[in-house]
């Protein structure tokens, strides 16, 4: 190894970040998923702009009935996997995309 590459090395060590993993709370799931079952197929279904700014509002919700229970990230999660599993089932069950695009067969 040259002096140079073992001082790179170096500095790559020194700037290494540890990444906290975070597992999603099955209670913050179920409570997520509970208080969006009327609400989320309507919001998924909105164009883009509205669909995020529908998810801006509906963070601010969980926080305001959940935030005494779990903390921001916990429900952040957790709305991110109650989304994930609503597209999906929709993908593979309806044949729609959130977007309105078609499937490829």
């Amino acid at each position: 190894m040259t002096p140079s590459s073992a001082s790179s090395a170096t500095a790559a060590e020194a700037v290494q970040k540890t990444v906290e993993e975070t597992k999603l709370d099955p209670a913050a799931k179920t409570a997520v998923a509970g208080f969006l079952k009327d609400r989320l197929e309507d919001m998924l279904a909105a164009v883009k702009e509205e669909r995020q700014g529908g998810l801006r509002q509906i963070k601010s919700e969980l926080s305001e009935t959940f935030g005494a229970q779990f903390s921001a990230d916990q429900l952040s999660e957790a709305l991110d996997a109650v989304i994930k599993e609503t597209v999906r089932g929709r993908i593979l069950n309806e044949g729609k995309r959130a977007d309105g695009r078609a499937i490829l067969r």
